[in-house]
Formats: structure tokens, sequence, C-alpha cells
């Protein structure tokens, strides 16, 4: 049973943050990721009185014989295979008819785990792009888009497709992975109102927690995927460079006003080292810097 944790943040900043009451203690989930993938042992034919010997192969020549495998089983190209993180499973894409496409999930024997139709376009022909796996249970793709209308602003789709749930249809601007590309960031935008907007990490709304504001810069990642960072610029307040600590556990959430002095123009937001934010063009040349201390 996992205990409930308190995070508390020690901050430090140019100029004084403001920070909220401290919420009540939240319970952290703690899942463990996909095991690690073992090069398996095949039995060679060994010349000589010894009949057997064993050989290991390396996780990227195991991968190239399952890919030549697949490829003449399933008849499909073995650049268009996709193994999982622990190399469990192959996704891949066919098209059976000119208007049609099928998503397939195997293991690496070639019996079928999933099928699912991906999403697209009305009236697209165009098959899903940059279409992998997120996670050992998930796939990601894009869906290809008509230009958008005038005046409108440009949006892209995101699909995220578990093995055994629904397909969650991520649309915003902004995307970021996680530096190991396994949670997806965004800003999903409100149609007609531009400035009621949030962000939201795979499909789940995170910042504000309840209601709608304007974010004014990229989503910057932590280097271990944990916390999101960014700015947020609402109408006659100021700029406030905004911290998930952690970005499913509201108690960690803190914020820093920017000096009215302040350039936004081309701002962005950088990670500089664990726990230290900073605001500007270039993270050598800040126009605010801030840093936290993380603790259990």
């Amino acid at each position: 049973m996992l205990r409930p944790r308190t995070l508390c943040l020690v901050l430090l900043a140019a100029c004084a943050p403001r920070r909220a009451a401290p919420p009540a203690p939240v319970a952290i989930r703690a899942d463990a990721g996909p095991p690690e993938p073992v090069a398996p042992l095949v039995m060679v034919k060994a010349p000589g009185p010894t009949p057997m010997e064993l050989k290991q192969l390396t996780e990227e020549e195991w991968a190239r014989g399952v890919r030549d495998k697949l490829s003449v089983k399933l008849k499909v190209d073995p650049a268009e295979l996709r193994f999982s993180p622990g190399k469990q499973l192959v996704a891949f894409v066919r098209q059976p008819t000119p208007k049609r496409f099928q998503i397939e999930v195997v293991d690496p024997e070639g019996k079928r785990r999933a099928r699912f139709r991906p999403v697209t376009a009305p009236r697209s022909q165009e098959p899903p792009k940059d279409f992998r796996f997120l996670t050992e249970d998930r796939l990601v793709y894009e869906v290809a888009l008509p230009p958008p209308a005038p005046m409108q602003p440009p949006t892209r789709l995101m699909v995220i497709q578990p093995l055994k749930k629904r397909a969650i249809r991520c649309a915003g601007t902004r995307f970021t992975f996680t530096s190991k590309q396994d949670r997806l960031a965004f800003v999903s935008l409100n149609a007609g109102k531009p400035e009621a907007t949030f962000v939201a990490v795979d499909g789940v709304q995170v910042y504000p927690r309840r209601g709608r504001t304007v974010i004014g810069s990229n989503l910057a990642w932590s280097k271990d995927g944990v916390s999101l960072a960014f700015l947020e610029t609402k109408p006659a307040t100021p700029a406030r460079l905004i911290l998930l600590a952690d970005y499913d556990n509201p108690s960690g959430d803190t914020n820093w006003d920017l000096p009215p002095t302040a350039s936004l123009d081309g701002a962005r937001v950088f990670w500089s080292g664990p726990g230290k934010l900073v605001v500007g063009k270039t993270v050598t040349r800040p126009t605010f810097a801030a840093s936290f201390v993380k603790e259990q």
C-alpha cells in the first residue's frame, strides 16, 4: 500500500514568489515501468563433435531477426514495424482498402494482440503520422489535418490509443514529450475562445486544475518527466511562471510573478538544472530565474 506524501517546496527566486496555502496531502501513484528487454538465447549448430552451442544475440540482432520474420509473415515493410519499449509487442499500420487504414498489434511471433481503426480527418486518405508506442500498452500518432481556415490558429490532433480502451483525442498546440517520450503535454484550445485554454498531459487537464486560463509560452518538462513549467499570461494581471512540481499532484503547484519590465516577446521557459528555471529567449540570457527544492 502506498503511503500518502506531502510535497513541500522551498522556493528561491529573483523576486518574491507568491504561494497559495498548502492543500491537503495526496497519494501519488507509483507505477512500475516495463521490464528491461533481454536478448534471447538461440540454439545454433556447430561443426565438430559438439552438436549444439548457445549463442547470445544482441538486442539489435534479435530485433532485426524479428522484423525480417514478421515482414514475410505479415507482408509488411520491415521499416513500418514499431517495437514497444519492452520489445514485447510490435505495431504497424495496414491499408486493406484504398480509403481505410488499420492499426495492428502483434507479439514477436506474429500472433495478433489488438486491432484498431485509426482516427482520420473527414474525407482524408492520409495514414497516421509519427506512429509509435508511447508506453508498453499505449500507442500514439498524429492525424493529418487539412489547412486551418483563415484567421483560425493552427491546431494539431494527436491520438493516444490504449490497447484495451478507447482512443484519447488530444487537440491543441505546443505539444511536447518528456525526454523518455512516454508522456505528452499540450495546450488545449477552446474553439472560438483562444483566451480560454488549459494544459493537459496525456489528454487529462492538469492546469488550471479547474477552469480556463491563457498559456503564453512553451511547455517545459523536467529531465525526470515529473515536473512541468510554463508561463501564464492572463489579461490585466502580471505574467506568471507556473510550476507543477508533480504534474499529477496539486499540492506541488506554485508560481512566481514576473517583473513588469520583463520582456515576454519570444520568451521561453527552460530548465537550467534540477530545481532551476529560467525565462528568456535563450537559457544563457534570462530575464527571470527561479529555483526550488522538492522534499519528500
